[in-house]
């Protein structure tokens, strides 16, 4: 057996120890990170370690929340102590100690980026924070050229046939979505008792650029600081209509301190049956009083149907519209000459049933200032 000269051994233990190191390096500087994103996505940074991925237009609204975060809590504490937000905010639940003030729909599209996580990113992720179900597929291998400040690739990586099947699937979704059709209000509106014209600066207020989408984010905001939490949307000519669940009223027009949304039914009331026994018992006693609202968004100028909705109809509203916008009519500006009247539909109990106030006992302003929402409209910034 030949022998090398010990400092020539040397010399080749050092040669091969610094290529095997290099070759070490490079294999883990390739690996990709395993909460790379893919190309269009962003890490959220909604705390620290939050590498759920969204778009950056989401990142800077997450740090925008943060910064005001302080801003929107109740400077006094509150139901929840130091966390509890003013009206109008909700926690944000990035995680379940997240308790950053947002508006709902910014809370409703956090919960849909994390359900989302896994499948905006390179590699199955490692940590809980938006972790995929056991069973979800792995994605692609990331390129080595990793930007870890932004948690995103410089180019499109290759995609595996699991990609090309989920973006095919997201495709189908889209066009499904983009297909739907809002129903139809009655139109021209059956008869209402009283109505208001709102202020467009109380929707648009803030907004260079409004949108359909963005003003009825705002009034569902308003309505929802209300305990309006069931509204429904219709289509209305060249706009959208948003219709409020059924409520009990006091004298003064605000929203009834007690069974608000109540519909007990006394069964000995309903012999013999009768329709208007019916609904008798399922709104409530003689004098009380009921209210439905109906916000329409159109530019074009409309009178009334020559026939009064029964109160059994009003109440079917909400449940027979839709849940949200669809995301085109969302997307369309709001127009310069889109005007937002607020239709309310009146109806007290009597010995003779249920029946339309015409003309109601209050006007349109107490109305809406009754229920708070013009007071809400007010001072949303």
């Amino acid at each position: 057996m030949t022998h090398l000269h010990p400092a020539l051994s040397r010399a080749l233990r050092a040669v091969l120890l610094t290529a095997l190191l290099a070759l070490a390096a490079s294999t883990v500087e390739s690996a990709p990170h395993p909460d790379v994103c893919i190309e269009g996505y962003v890490w959220r940074e909604a705390f620290p370690d939050d590498r759920v991925c969204v778009t950056p237009d989401v990142r800077e609204q997450t740090a925008r929340d943060n910064q005001l975060a302080g801003a929107r809590r109740e400077t006094h504490g509150g139901a929840y102590g130091a966390d509890t937000c003013k009206p109008g905010f909700v926690w944000r639940e990035a995680r379940p100690s997240d308790h950053v003030c947002v508006t709902p729909d910014v809370r409703e599209q956090t919960a849909r980026d994390n359900r989302l996580a896994h499948t905006r990113r390179l590699m199955a992720p490692a940590a809980a924070n938006g972790a995929p179900p056991a069973d979800a597929p792995a994605t692609a291998a990331a390129e080595p050229a990793f930007v870890p400040e932004t948690g995103r690739l410089p180019a499109p990586a290759a995609q595996a046939p699991v990609q090309i099947k989920k973006k095919m699937a997201t495709k189908k979704m889209a066009a499904k979505k983009a297909s739907f059709k809002l129903p139809e209000f009655p139109w021209p509106p059956p008869p209402y008792s009283t109505r208001l014209r709102l202020d467009r600066a109380l929707l648009v207020a803030g907004q260079p650029m409004p949108s359909n989408g963005s003003v009825a984010a705002r009034m569902e905001r308003a309505l929802a600081a209300n305990g309006y939490n069931e509204v429904s949307y219709y289509a209305v000519p060249d706009g959208f209509a948003m219709v409020t669940q059924i409520e009990r009223i006091d004298p003064n027009a605000a929203p009834a301190a007690e069974q608000r949304w109540s519909t007990q039914i006394d069964p000995v009331s309903l012999i013999p049956f009768s329709i208007d026994a019916y609904l008798r018992a399922l709104l409530g006693k003689n004098g009380d009083t009921f209210r439905v609202i109906v916000f329409t968004f159109t530019p074009t100028p409309f009178t009334t149907s020559g026939t009064p909705v029964r109160p059994g109809e009003a109440m079917t509203w909400v449940e027979k519209g839709a849940t949200a916008l669809p995301a085109e009519l969302a997307g369309r500006p709001y127009g310069g000459d889109t005007v937002c009247t607020a239709l309310v539909y009146e109806f007290s109990i009597s010995s003779l049933g249920a029946a339309l106030q015409r003309p109601g006992l209050f006007d349109g302003q107490q109305h809406l200032r009754g229920a708070g929402i013009l007071s809400v409209l007010e001072r949303q910034p």
